[in-house]
């Protein structure tokens, strides 16, 4: 069973000092435990995080990472991890109204197309006709949707802090080696660091193990 010492040893490896991940652990770690099926541990992760910074900080941060991992880890998951963190924050942190702007469909487009076209750089053109001959619906979901409804909000976590979201995520969903290896390099493009990118697989891999989840092949890495 994964107890509260994971979480504490996840906070003195990567979010202690000046370490990559100080500012970013403990939300990067609720979602490595909600992907892993863990939402229990989301709580847990909140009461560690709240010893160290504001419940004001760390709530919106948290409840932004989580949804944030829908698209990838499903949206059962996150549900559960999101309503077990609402359980655990106090009440007058709640969301009482969307974060997200109204959207024209023609302004999420054109959002998804940027933070698509950002996030893979020189192969966005080859990934979207990847997704476009597999179905033309699927591509469209993928950029007008996920990057342009939910993805592409900068108005909590920036797009660097998405893309360690991402990463996160992906990696707590085993043997998905090329989209994990495509978000290593689309983390460079949203400006994160490589020393950043390589922390955020660690810590993730770290929840991995400790939820008994493993991949079957080697872990893609930069």
């Amino acid at each position: 069973m994964v107890g509260r010492d994971v979480v504490v040893g996840l906070y003195t490896k990567f979010g202690r000092g000046q370490q990559p991940l100080a500012g970013s652990w403990y939300y990067l770690a609720a979602v490595a435990f909600s992907a892993c099926n863990q939402p229990d541990m989301v709580p847990v992760v909140y009461e560690v995080a709240t010893e160290h910074e504001a419940p004001a900080t760390v709530v919106p941060r948290m409840r932004e990472a989580l949804l944030k991992s829908t698209p990838l880890a499903g949206l059962p998951r996150a549900i559960n991890s999101m309503a077990a963190l609402r359980d655990a924050a106090p009440a007058d942190l709640r969301a009482t109204a969307p974060e997200r702007p109204a959207q024209t469909l023609e302004e999420r487009a054109e959002a998804g197309e940027r933070t698509w076209a950002r996030t893979y750089g020189k192969v966005a053109d080859r990934v979207y006709a990847h997704l476009d001959t597999a179905s033309p619906d699927l591509a469209l979901f993928a950029q007008r949707d996920v990057y342009g409804s939910l993805l592409s909000h900068t108005g909590v976590l920036s797009l660097r802090e998405t893309s360690l979201v991402v990463i996160t995520c992906l990696v707590g969903l085993p043997d998905v080696g090329p989209q994990l290896k495509g978000h290593l390099h689309g983390g460079l493009n949203n400006g994160a660091s490589l020393e950043e990118i390589r922390a955020v697989r660690a810590l993730a891999l770290d929840v991995c193990a400790a939820c008994g989840v493993a991949w079957r092949g080697p872990v893609p890495s930069l």
